[in-house]
């Protein structure tokens, strides 16, 4: 399942404000509006300018976000309880670099892989 691309957002009009995205210091060209979709890892800023025709002067405003570049991981799976038990557990590790959450058969996202109560029979763990 593919999830959504990351956006950066500052939230704010582009007719009352300029903006200057910058990657790891270095201005991003092109990148002058009030979002941005990054595509690779790193430090991101925007300096955002009131241009807005209201405004006696010219405000500025830098904010930094931290994007950490991610990839599949490797999953491993087991069932760490017994046979014809009543309660069962699947436990799920996912291992690569990034920051992983997982699904059991298309439900909803969670932080760990441990997933209660699961009925007999296949499923598909998701990470």
């Amino acid at each position: 399942e593919a999830l959504d691309p990351l956006v950066l957002d500052t939230g704010l009009s582009a007719a009352n404000y300029g903006f200057e995205w910058s990657l790891n210091g270095t201005v991003i060209a092109g990148a002058t509006g009030p979002s941005l979709m990054p595509q690779q890892g790193g430090s991101y800023s925007v300096t955002v300018t009131d241009t807005s025709t209201s405004s006696a002067t010219s405000c500025t405003s830098t904010d930094t976000a931290e994007v950490v570049q991610s990839e599949p991981p490797v999953l491993v799976v087991e069932l760490v309880t017994q046979a014809f038990a009543e309660n069962h557990v699947i436990e799920a590790t996912a291992s690569g670099p990034g920051e992983y959450e997982y699904s059991l058969d298309g439900g909803p996202w969670q932080d760990g892989g441990t997933f209660d109560n699961v009925s007999p029979g296949q499923h598909e763990v998701t990470a």
